[in-house]
């Protein structure tokens, strides 16, 4: 029994430590993937935003003149050749990986977009972003778009003649869409790598607390198995006692009941030993009472015989009274011997109410300790419900703090490349939010298996108390009737004196008829007389023997049934 529950609840605990950790740490991860690569593409739009507008107004500041293009297709700022803008871009690529274009019309005039070696020169734009920029003036961004053969991240804006707002062309900037994939997968490896190690070390402290914590439940369950199985010899636990937590006072408090219990049914044991041993020779010295005064009875009824004929047969009477002498001694010495017998019982008796007195103080002790322990356990009851209206309120502020970060990262997407760093302060700050939330269920979680678990041994604890009251109304019981036994054999001095003072009385009448053979007629009447007194007394003395025979034939029963009760414990 103890090594299923170690192997079921070990597992179960391990399990609730473990399982909603890789759950977390699973989802967690997808999530941060899926909200980086959202922000990667939003930053990335905007950089590229930022940077064709620089280079717009970069090229605005070169001359005042209208921008044109000549026969050859080169294109003049006034009378400023615009080619030397090709080396401005291929450093502006090179510094910050994007590609530069200065458009004009819907056509590459400048750029560092380089296609089989040769700059991508005289290429046209798309449909798209022809009717965007050039026909509707709004800018244009795509996460994917083809330029010059190749998959982008675009951003076009128009480009204006000086000192008009007539559209004359476009300044794009862009990024290759490969180089963009590198970037995501290379912050969601980062991203995952970190998960991978918190999970880690999350589950490890896990395992660790699980394997101490079902140690400790282990050992107190095979001491309280062995308490319930009635075997008090095995050892102690030591997993858990040095714990200072509530896991730790039950194992103390365990190891205390096992002790005290092993105390309080050894000195019950020896004490129904005693009894048990008592009752044997109280039955014995019954029976032999019972059979002496039957030998005594037919030794009455042979000398009322003797006196009805001691007239005709002197000689017969002569030797009947001989042999009621002889019977009469053994007679004395049965009587001295139930006499001391009773002494004996009377003072086992008494030594049995004291012993059961004890056993009686020592349950009431017991029952108190038992009261202690299920005390104990409400008050782990209180703390589990404390704990998880803790919980909930980790979730309540989880559940603002994850709020308060969705509209920092609006805000901070409304800011655009100024509100970059806060956007990732409130991504980490949603993430801390959605950890404090899963580690509240968590918490729910154990606090509710712990809440079912203290409910059992409540009711185990219960259970063993009303045990212990019943065992204190039987030892009660019991008690009364020892002391009614008492009584019985008090009761039986005082007969078995009277019974002796008879006998002395017959064995004095039978010497004088002996002394006076020759007055045979007279003392055939007295001892005729006599022989009736004593056949009475004899009948008196009987019942008597019958009731101290049945008292002790009862005290035997119940010792007996009190050793049989005991025998279901073993104590060292």
């Amino acid at each position: 029994m103890v090594k299923r529950f170690k192997s079921s609840f070990k597992a179960r605990l391990m399990t609730l430590a473990i399982l909603p950790v890789l759950v977390v740490a699973i989802a967690l991860t997808m999530v941060v993937g899926f909200r980086l690569q959202k922000i990667m593409s939003e930053n990335t739009i905007h950089e590229l935003q930022g940077s064709a507008y620089a280079l717009r107004e970069m090229i605005a500041t070169i001359s005042t003149d209208e921008f044109r293009v000549d026969e050859n297709g080169v294109m003049y700022a006034g009378n400023k050749d615009l080619t030397y803008l090709n080396d401005v871009f291929d450093e502006f690529t090179k510094e910050s990986g994007m590609y530069a274009t200065l458009f004009f019309g819907d056509t590459r005039r400048n750029t560092s977009v380089v296609n089989n070696g040769q700059r991508a020169v005289g290429t046209q734009c798309t449909d798209a972003v022809k009717a965007a920029v050039l026909q509707k003036g709004q800018e244009f961004t795509s996460m994917s778009t083809q330029v010059a053969g190749k998959e982008c991240v675009v951003a076009y804006v128009p480009l204006y003649q000086p000192g008009t707002k007539n559209i004359c062309g476009m300044v794009f900037t862009g990024i290759s869409k490969d180089n963009f994939k590198k970037s995501i997968n290379s912050a969601i490896s980062y991203v995952l790598i970190v998960a991978l190690f918190a999970t880690a070390a999350t589950i490890a402290i896990a395992v660790l607390v699980s394997v101490k914590m079902n140690a400790a439940l282990v050992g107190a369950s095979k001491v309280c198995n062995d308490l319930a199985d009635g075997n008090f010899t095995g050892d102690k636990t030591s997993a858990g006692e040095t714990r200072a937590d509530e896991l730790g006072k039950m194992v103390n408090s365990v190891n205390e009941l096992k002790e005290r219990f092993d105390t309080t049914i050894s000195g019950v044991k020896n004490n129904i030993d005693t009894l048990v041993v008592s009752a044997k020779g109280l039955d014995k010295a019954a029976n032999e009472t019972s059979t002496s005064m039957n030998d005594l009875s037919n030794a009455v009824e042979e000398i009322a015989n003797g006196a009805t004929t001691q007239a005709q047969e002197v000689e017969n009477s002569a030797q009947g009274i001989a042999e009621i002498l002889r019977t009469m001694e053994s007679i004395n010495e049965s009587v001295q011997q139930t006499n001391e017998c009773t002494a004996e019982m009377d003072v086992n008796s008494r030594q049995v109410v004291g012993d059961f007195k004890t056993l009686i103080e020592d349950t009431l002790k017991s029952i108190e300790k038992l009261k202690d322990i299920t005390e104990k356990m409400n008050h782990v009851q209180d703390a589990v419900e404390t704990v998880t209206t803790a919980a909930n309120d980790i979730n309540n502020i989880a559940s603002q703090t994850n709020l308060l970060s969705l509209n920092a990262s609006i805000e901070a997407a409304r800011a655009g490349e100024a509100g970059r760093g806060f956007a990732v302060v409130a991504s980490e700050i949603s993430a801390l939010a959605d950890q404090s939330n899963q580690a509240a269920v968590k918490i729910r979680e154990i606090m509710s298996n712990l809440k079912d678990e203290t409910e059992g041994a409540v009711s185990m604890v219960s259970e063993m108390s009303e045990m212990m009251d019943r065992q204190d109304e039987t030892s009660k019981k019991s008690e009364e009737s020892l002391q009614e036994l008492i009584k019985a054999i008090d009761r039986t001095k005082e007969m078995v004196g009277d019974v002796k003072e008879n006998s002395d009385s017959v064995q004095k009448l039978c010497s004088g008829l002996n002394d006076n053979i020759s007055s045979l007629s007279a003392i055939s009447e007295e001892n005729a007389a006599s022989a009736e007194e004593t056949s009475a007394s004899i009948t008196q003395m009987s019942q008597v023997t019958q009731d101290v025979l049945d008292m002790s034939r009862d005290l035997k029963s119940v010792a007996d049934k009190l050793e049989e009760l005991t025998a279901y414990f073993k104590v060292n």
